[in-house]
């Protein structure tokens, strides 16, 4: 069998980027709740990721995301009927294939690891039971659990090995458990999404005590990089693979491995900067659009009434036509008694109209009939009047420009 530290190179991120979903519509609160559920779940806080999901969930129940973010919750939680559950709603509203694969997969596996922990208990309690019953003595204290030769052989496979480990947490035996575990999970990296009963934390807390006892130890560092890893939290795993340059030999494979995975780090934290600047860009810009969709409608809160009609003037006079007709526009929805406001709208509409906008005239007409129709003060109601028979000439087939 390899080196324990051989298995941290080969299977070092397989578990974060397994599950991938299309991007979503625009919307902040959602699209906040998503990225903080997501944190939270990769930094192992499951319960309080669970919150996150479920809110995004009761924004918008068909929400794949969501949905699969619960989903996760809830096979880390041992929650397996409740997993059950979402991924059924996964498969009725995702057209993703390989992302259902992939879930079923995961959901399978969890079910299967729990009747094989639940067999395996139900054993261990038969024979307890049948040691009580036909040997009155109570059993020695001892510290080392005896682990029978069919258990033994049961244990070599990382699903052995993770439901050995299970079984001696519950005991409260965390120390024998914690290296049991650590084989399985580095060995199968699927073995994350199930209940851990809290021994990946445990396993931290193990080997942060071990490399402070003994900080030339190089398993144990390897050990705990990786750990910090699957918390999320790469400055921690670069801190310890930074010791262990500092220890290690320049030409051998532990310098190496260490050496690649903070080269591995430097270059991800890059991608993931390329990442979270697109990110925003597009936020940014749906953001943008979302403002001026308000505006547009009358319905941004930044502005009074008065100021949709001042800035759209101002936007007139400096020819930004794009923000004068929204500002514009949103002026005639707050205030559609304002004559002023509709010859206004009429203006900007027609300067569009000689910017190539074809239903330019048509709009400028319709704001200044509706002008007249406000009883406007009398050299709006001139102005108005002027502009209309220059526009009821200019479109009509038989008159010249």
């Amino acid at each position: 069998m390899l080196p324990l530290f051989v298995f941290i190179l080969l299977i070092a991120g397989a578990f974060s980027n397994d599950i991938a979903v299309a991007d979503y519509e625009f919307s902040e609160n959602m699209a906040e709740a998503l990225q903080r559920g997501n944190h939270l779940f990769k930094s192992q806080n499951i319960e309080e990721a669970l919150i996150e999901f479920e809110n995004v969930v009761l924004m918008e129940p068909t929400n794949v995301k969501g949905l699969t973010g619960m989903m996760q919750c809830y096979l880390r939680l041992g929650d397996l009927s409740k997993a059950r559950n979402m991924l059924d709603q996964i498969v009725r509203y995702s057209t993703n294939a390989s992302l259902i694969d992939t879930l079923t997969k995961h959901m399978d596996e969890a079910e299967r690891l729990s009747d094989q922990m639940a067999a395996r208990d139900f054993f261990s309690q038969q024979m307890s039971d049948f040691e009580n019953a036909t040997d009155p003595k109570p059993p020695p204290v001892t510290n080392t659990p005896v682990v029978s030769p069919a258990s033994a052989m049961e244990s070599s496979s990382p699903r052995g090995k993770f439901a050995k480990a299970i079984q001696l947490q519950k005991r409260g035996f965390t120390s024998q458990a914690i290296p049991l575990f650590m084989d399985a999970i580095m060995e199968d990296a699927n073995l994350l999404y199930a209940n851990d009963h809290k021994l990946l934390e445990s396993s931290r807390s193990y080997y942060l005590n071990q490399t402070r006892t003994n900080p030339k130890d190089i398993k144990s560092l390897f050990i705990l990089g990786w750990i910090w890893e699957q918390y999320m939290n790469p400055e921690q795993a670069q801190n310890v693979y930074k010791k262990i340059l500092e220890i290690a030999p320049r030409d051998g494979r532990e310098y190496k491995i260490a050496s690649g995975k903070i080269e591995y780090f430097i270059q991800e934290a890059k991608r993931l900067e390329d990442v979270r600047a697109k990110e925003e860009e597009i936020l940014r810009m749906d953001s943008e659009r979302y403002r001026r969709v308000q505006i547009a409608n009358g319905k941004y809160t930044g502005y009074t009434k008065e100021q949709y009609l001042e800035l759209g003037q101002k936007f007139l006079d400096d020819k930004n036509l794009p923000e004068a007709i929204i500002h514009l526009q949103g002026a005639v929805a707050l205030m559609p008694d304002n004559p002023n406001a509709h010859y206004q709208y009429a203006l900007v509409q027609m300067e569009s109209a000689f910017q190539g906008n074809d239903n330019g005239f048509a709009i400028a007409k319709r704001e200044l009939e509706t002008v007249l129709s406000l009883d406007p003060e009398p050299l709006l109601k001139q102005k108005s009047e002027d502009l209309l028979k220059s526009l009821s000439k200019d479109t009509n087939p038989g008159t010249q420009p």
